[in-house]
C-alpha cells in the first residue's frame, strides 16, 4: 500500500487515463467496429477531469474524526 496520498492520487489519475483509453479502443474496434480515433480533449480531458474529482475524494479529503 503507498502510504505518500499524493503519490497515490497520481497514480490513481495516470492508470484512470490509460484504462479508459484502452476501453475505449477494445470498445471502437471490436464492438462498433468504427476504428480508434485519438482525440486529445476527448481521450484525455474527459477521464483526467472524472478521475481527479474522484481521487481528490478517496484520497486527498480531509477526513472528519467525529
Amino acid at each position: 500500500m503507498i502510504k505518500n496520498k499524493s503519490v497515490a492520487f497520481v497514480l490513481f489519475v495516470v492508470l484512470c487515463i490509460v484504462l479508459w483509453n484502452i476501453l475505449e479502443l477494445i470498445y471502437a474496434s471490436f464492438i462498433t467496429k468504427s476504428g480508434y480515433q485519438f482525440d486529445a480533449a476527448k481521450c484525455i480531458g474527459t477521464p483526467a477531469i472524472l478521475s481527479i474529482l474522484v481521487g481528490y475524494l478517496l484520497f486527498l479529503r480531509k477526513k472528519d474524526e467525529d
